[in-house]
């Protein structure tokens, strides 16, 4: 199943829209400089460094238990950090000091579960960050809401609860939630996971005409198809580590490491 037909899933004008499009200059968005997280006795993230550019796609990609969803979390400042710095927009963030409701509010995430609130229509589930959060009318947070749930093709269904949702359609409506916020950084944790087969292409499809227009994001996924379709680079993690970068097609074609080649090797 696809985005219903007849629903636009970019309608013009939007100030989301208009946030994304309006990214031409590449800039530094994040920097991830020496980043190591430990749960007790298990080294979970060892000495990871990266960077973000505005408008990129990056997909992190590696075998479950490699670190991906730790390491999305700890961007998020949802998990502390043992050791090593994040930098967003050129600034160093210390979790002590820095105010970190203000930053997650810059960094949308959608999670591998859809964690609506079944008692919330989906709209009431786009709005209610911006109503609380962002402390905006409740008028200008339907507006806003209504953007973001076109954004995704479910407009006609802004008044349908979670349990009236297929499960691709209630991911659509956690997206256009992170969207709500007009994120510089989308994170994306194996958004299809959760998903029937039949069901993923609906998200992927939203995924992708978000990262057409600009939408920076990083996604932990199991996607190869989407990966080498949308992705700028691709990381490859291995107990911790980022054992390989390089563009997809590259690193599905020639991995250079044997841990890379016998993960593609399983999945393509």
């Amino acid at each position: 199943m696809g985005v219903e037909a007849g629903t636009p899933v970019t309608p013009p004008g939007t100030d989301i829209e208009q946030n994304m499009e309006g990214r031409g200059v590449r800039r530094e968005i994040l920097s991830v400089r020496g980043l190591s997280k430990r749960f007790g006795t298990l080294q979970v993230l060892r000495d990871i460094s990266f960077t973000v550019n505005s408008g990129e796609v990056v997909v992190i990609l590696g075998r479950s238990g490699s670190g991906k969803s730790t390491l999305l979390r700890c961007i998020n400042f949802l998990e502390p950090v043992d050791a090593g710095e994040i930098w967003i927009a050129g600034e160093k963030i210390d979790p002590r000091r820095s105010n970190l409701q203000r930053l997650r509010q810059g960094i949308g995430f959608v999670f591998q579960h859809f964690n609506l609130f079944p008692h919330l229509t989906a709209l009431g589930n786009v709005t209610l960050a911006l109503r609380v959060v962002k402390r905006i009318s409740k008028d200008e947070a339907q507006e806003i809401g209504m953007k973001a749930l076109s954004q995704v093709g479910l407009a006609a269904k802004a008044s349908s609860y979670p349990e009236e949702l297929s499960g691709g359609q209630q991911q659509r409506v956690a997206i256009a939630r992170a969207l709500a916020m007009n994120p510089d950084l989308m994170l994306f944790d194996e958004p299809t996971s959760a998903l029937d087969p039949e069901l993923i292409g609906e998200v992927l499809n939203v995924m992708e005409s978000l990262a057409g227009r600009g939408m920076t994001m990083i996604v932990v996924t199991h996607e190869m198809g989407f990966a080498q379709r949308v992705a700028d680079r691709a990381l490859f993690m291995h107990e911790g580590r980022i054992v390989e970068e390089a563009a997809p097609a590259e690193l599905f074609s020639n991995p250079r490491t044997e841990e890379a080649r016998s993960f593609i090797g399983s999945i393509l």
